[in-house]
């Protein structure tokens, strides 16, 4: 299996540079971006309880499902903690989250995944998984907005943030907090 690591560069100005965050991610930080990373430092996140035994769960929801819920809603996308989800968008498709995607369970990728997310930000308390993709197939993330974006732990965690405002995450994040990030990389030619 190959590893990925993961440049994010959100569009950036003045002021920004190199700094190292949560996982093996890499972003361009300014001062108050780099103040939020020392300060999540500090918090003590672990697996949640109620994933218990989200690695052997049966990926029987489907992520289009749980996305015409949120939509309707014009609510934050949620994989619920204890749920495995599996993407099922196969045809390229842009998908946009207005409020974002916060993974408390599982979110796998198969390689017939073919998808384009657009959102403000993703949350991983819980596991994302991706396969390789197949011939001819691509996942994508795309972040958009200019607010900061604040994660509100659950379970086990719901203690390393403010009960009221949470974590102040930044702008776009992409954020591993307890959760697990399993990116399966593709084999060289």
């Amino acid at each position: 299996k190959g590893y990925v690591s993961m440049m994010i560069y959100p569009k950036y100005s003045q002021g920004w540079r190199p700094c190292y965050g949560l996982a093996f991610l890499t972003f361009l930080c300014n001062n108050d971006v780099l103040e939020n990373l020392f300060a999540l430092a500090g918090k003590h996140f672990s697996p949640l309880d109620c994933n218990k035994d989200i690695e052997i769960a049966d990926c029987t929801t489907t992520f289009s499902s749980l996305w015409n819920t949120a939509s309707i809603q014009n609510d934050e996308v949620v994989i619920p903690c204890g749920t495995c989800a599996v993407v099922d968008y196969t045809d390229g498709s842009t998908i946009k989250f207005k409020k974002g995607l916060n993974i408390q369970g599982k979110l796998f990728f198969p390689p017939t995944a073919n998808v384009e997310i657009y959102t403000s930000h993703v949350f991983i308390m819980g596991v994302l998984e991706m396969d390789p993709p197949a011939a001819g197939n691509k996942v994508k993330f795309r972040f958009f907005g200019d607010t900061d974006q604040y994660l509100h732990p659950i379970d086990n965690n719901s203690h390393a943030c403010d009960a009221t405002q949470g974590c102040n995450m930044g702008k776009k994040p992409f954020a591993v907090a307890g959760g697990k990030l399993n990116i399966h990389g593709l084999a060289d030619p």
